[in-house]
């Protein structure tokens, strides 16, 4: 089996496995309302991000399938311009709050990996 073909195989089985994560998540958040579950599973899907710096199958695949950005567009658009704003803001600090707390503990953990092999 070609390379490419190989690989674009191992994404949409990440994509799968991803989406159907992100909807049992949604459908157990969804007593929090409309906003929370998006916030929480992009937010975790960043943070996660940060930390795993991971290749096609989790990264592309999995937390691309896990994370939503449509939905977060589609609330937004949909949403009184007071509440987007607000939703806006705390996606986007929240979002990149996290992959920045996610990356810190990668290099952070990473320091410690090379200490202890001796590199």
């Amino acid at each position: 089996m070609p390379r490419a073909l190989c690989d674009a195989l191992t994404v949409g089985l990440g994509v799968a496995l991803g989406a159907v994560a992100r909807y049992g998540t949604s459908a157990a958040l969804a007593p929090w309302g409309e906003y929370a579950p998006l916030l929480v599973i992009n937010i975790v899907g960043c943070l996660l991000m940060g930390a795993a710096k991971p290749g096609p199958f989790w990264g592309t695949g999995f937390f691309g399938g896990f994370t939503t950005f449509s939905a977060f567009a589609v609330a937004t658009a949909t949403s009184h311009a007071a509440v987007a704003a607000g939703f806006t803001a705390a996606m986007t600090v929240g979002c990149i709050a996290a992959w920045c707390l996610g990356d810190a503990w990668h290099r952070r953990n990473s320091g410690r990996r090379q200490a202890r092999s001796g590199a």
